[in-house]
């Protein structure tokens, strides 16, 4: 054993080598301890979160470990306590300047936390939009009962931001009624921003502005690469089982509107076949109801014969007669069915057994040029003399007679061909200028003239509008129907006036061009309101036609978009009429409601207004003929479809009465109020003020037969595409009702119309027109 005393002494270099490499092993030592802590705090944060903030951190402290960044790594875990605090104060500084109405700081605040990145998509500017109007209407907000008015620094912000920023959403539809905002005097009572003036608004406008503020700061960013790092592997295996899974779907969507297509080709077929069918079996049916009436009359006719061979008269004729009798027994003695399987054409009988004066010879004189026979019952008129009279006369009892007598040539006519020349004569010239070269004349008798002007001007148009001729005049021109509904909202009683406006834009409506121009004027709302302001003094007549007009509009979908525009005053004011006791009103009531239950908004609406629990009770103290009307209804609103076969529905809706089976319009002569009584009147008073020479008369005679024989030929060739259109699509479903371009298909047996269909025709022809009738009026 060495004796210590023996050791060598240190040198201080070597003293002060151990020294230093005592305090590396010491830091050597602290620094693992500081490694093993982190990386235990970060295993502890991973157990006991688990949540993907927790990862992305653990991720971030094992980079900067192996990384050796000890001092970075320790900064990193005392600011990420202190995120959620920082979040937590940004959202309270914006919300604090937002409740309290602060705009200037409150943009202050938005453009210092908000990062610019994050307000260039389109929700970002939307929730920035809205903002705006928040605190352009603040200081008139009942919500914070500061009773002031918005300054002029105030609007000129809010124009300078439509005019800067908020331009690029000017496109956008949702938003657009707001750009008025600043130019209404009085926003708070007007009828679209009033929705801007309720608790609910401001509170759903915050919500989404907290929401925004913790997408941004909160833990449920979206935009951070280090969670697509993480999300990249899980999403990569997502997407390919979505994509087998989408292939799956769509195979067997395939599958199923190819089963859907081969189902409905065999309904079409079936549905041909049927009414193929049922046509031989009506044809059958008449020609042996023609054969058996002539059978009586041939019995009839022997018995005849036989009393005169008693008489022993004119042999001769006798001779003939006898003759003719035995051809005829001889022929309808045969078998009807036999000939039908043979395809004989009955009709050469005739040709077989022509007696000795030819009856067709007659009718064949009579049947010349019924255009012109038709024509020469009213004499030609000097219409340019007439448009004169309406611009320079001051004798407003004459006018008013003249546009009576013109009236009465259609309300009068004795025939429908008849009607048709006076409507095409009144079209060629232009009479009441709805063209847009002499619109002017239009406002002028509807508005500016005398108020038995205006009166009998409205009645014309109603007349003309009861023909197809006559819609197609009073349609050449939007600015018509605009007037005539300016006329309504003007008049605010159940006035003549009103009441032909009414009814001449509810008879306008079976066009679709018409309809577009009527929606685009808010004509449903306009009647809506007259519904509702004034149901207690409406007539029968305003009734039946305003809500035929309602009905017709609603069957397009602008129409349905309409009606929900306004779902809570056309709920308010159509249940109220759905007992009327009135039978047309309730049919085109209960039409409407159905129409509109074709879409999900609306059917959303009556679950909460209860109605599903209304109709029911309805249906059991209902008519017959109600019942089946109200039971389509109810499962219309079970159904999980969004507007029911639109497109079937809107092209019938498309398409006009081509077949002239209208009636003429019935005058309303106690509607007359005319004092006119010393007056000549009516055709006289037109034949002696505006008659025209032999010459001019035969000109105008041969102008008018021109149009007529031309539109009658091309209205021949529409008619049959149209029905050649309409037996193609018979056999698909055709909704609530049965258009009127399918009535003259009178072969159409009632059992083949869909019974939906059949719930709500009140005659055979669907009534989308109320029915003429004399009215009693006390107006």
């Amino acid at each position: 054993m060495m004796n210590n005393n023996n050791r060598k002494p240190q040198s201080s270099k070597d003293v002060r080598s151990k020294v230093n490499s005592g305090v590396n092993r010491k830091n050597d030592i602290a620094q693992q301890k500081r490694i093993q802590s982190a990386i235990q705090s970060g295993d502890k944060s991973v157990d006991q979160g688990g949540n993907l903030i927790d990862h992305l951190n653990n991720i971030v402290q094992d980079y900067l470990l192996r990384s050796n960044c000890i001092k970075t790594l320790e900064q990193f875990n005392i600011e990420s306590q202190f995120a959620t605090e920082q979040s937590n104060e940004t959202e309270h500084i914006i919300l604090g300047h937002f409740d309290r109405g602060e705009r200037d700081k409150f943009f202050e605040s938005w453009s210092r936390y908000i990062p610019i990145s994050q307000r260039q998509d389109h929700d970002s500017w939307k929730l920035e939009f809205y903002i705006q109007i928040y605190f352009f209407i603040y200081p008139i907000h009942p919500v914070f009962k500061k009773k002031g008015q918005i300054d002029k620094y105030s609007i000129n912000q809010f124009k300078n931001y439509l005019d800067t920023k908020g331009a690029d959403l000017s496109k956008t539809n949702d938003v657009l009624p707001f750009y008025a905002l600043p130019y209404v005097k009085n926003p708070e009572k007007h009828q679209s921003f009033q929705h801007l003036f309720t608790h609910e608004w401001i509170s759903d406008l915050r919500m989404k502005l907290k929401e925004y503020i913790q997408s941004i700061y909160g833990s449920d960013q979206q935009g951070s690469i280090l969670k697509r790092l993480v999300l990249q592997k899980e999403v990569s295996v997502n997407y390919q089982q979505n994509d087998n899974q989408n292939r799956i779907l769509e195979i067997k969507q395939l599958q199923q509107e190819n089963l859907e297509l081969k189902k409905k080709s065999n309904q079409q077929i079936q549905a041909l076949q049927e009414l193929n069918h049922l046509a031989q079996q009506n044809l059958t049916e008449a020609q042996k109801k023609w054969f058996s009436l002539t059978g009586e009359m041939l019995k009839m006719q022997k018995e005849m014969l036989k009393y005169i061979e008693n008489n022993k008269k004119i042999p001769e004729q006798i001779q003939q007669f006898k003759k003719k009798i035995a051809s005829y027994d001889k022929f309808f003695g045969q078998n009807l069915e036999d000939l039908v399987n043979k395809s004989e054409d009955i009709s050469l009988f005739n040709n077989i057994t022509q007696p000795d004066h030819d009856l067709s010879e007659i009718t064949n004189q009579q049947q010349m040029n019924p255009v012109q026979q038709s024509i020469e019952e009213y004499i030609p008129l000097n219409y340019e003399k007439i448009i004169q009279l309406f611009t320079k006369s001051q004798n407003a009892v004459l006018i008013a007679t003249v546009l009576q007598a013109l009236r009465w040539r259609i309300t009068r006519a004795r025939s429908a061909l008849e009607r048709r020349s006076v409507v095409v004569a009144y079209q060629t010239h232009d009479l009441i200028g709805t063209h847009q070269r002499n619109i002017i004349l239009a406002q002028h008798l509807m508005f500016k003239a005398a108020p038995i002007i205006q009166c009998q001007t409205l009645k014309l148009m109603n007349a003309l509008a009861s023909d197809y001729d006559g819609r197609t005049y009073l349609t050449t021109n939007s600015q018509l129907i605009k007037l005539l509904i300016e006329l309504i909202k003007k008049d605010q009683t159940d006035s003549i006036k009103r009441k032909n406006a009414i009814g001449t834009l509810q008879k306008l409506s079976l066009r679709r061009q018409s309809q577009i121009w009527m929606l685009d004027n808010d004509i449903i709302y306009v009647a809506l309101i007259i519904l509702q302001r004034e149901k207690f003094n409406l007539s029968e007549y305003t009734y039946e036609y305003i809500t035929a007009l309602i009905m017709n509009l609603s069957l397009s979908s602008r129409g349905r978009d309409a009606l929900s525009m306004n779902k809570e005053l056309a709920f308010e004011v159509l249940f109220e009429l759905i007992e009327y006791p009135n039978d047309q009103i309730r049919t085109f009531t209960n039409g409407t409601f159905y129409s509109m239950f074709s879409r999900r908004e609306l059917r959303d609406y009556a679950y909460q207004l209860n109605i599903p629990q209304e109709l029911p009770k309805l249906l059991s103290i209902s008519e017959e003929k109600f019942k089946k009307q109200i039971q389509y209804m109810i499962e219309q609103l079970e159904s999980n479809e969004d507007d029911y076969d639109q497109s079937q529905l809107e092209e019938d809706n498309d398409v006009d009465d081509l077949e002239d089976d209208e009636e003429c319009p019935v005058d309303d002569e106690d509607e007359d109020d005319l004092d006119n009584n010393d007056m000549v009147v009516g055709e006289e008073l037109l034949k002696n003020e505006f008659a025209l020479n032999n010459e001019q008369a035969e000109q105008q005679r041969q102008l008018m037969e021109s149009i007529m024989q031309k539109e009658q030929q091309q209205r021949s060739v529409f008619q049959e595409q149209l029905r050649d259109s309409q037996i193609e699509k018979m056999p698909i479903g055709q909704g609530p009702f049965i258009a009127d371009s399918l009535a003259p298909i009178n072969n159409i047996n009632q059992k083949q119309v869909q019974p939906q269909a059949q719930a709500f025709v009140s005659r055979p022809k669907i009534p989308r027109t109320p029915p003429i009738q004399q009215y009693n009026y006390q107006h």
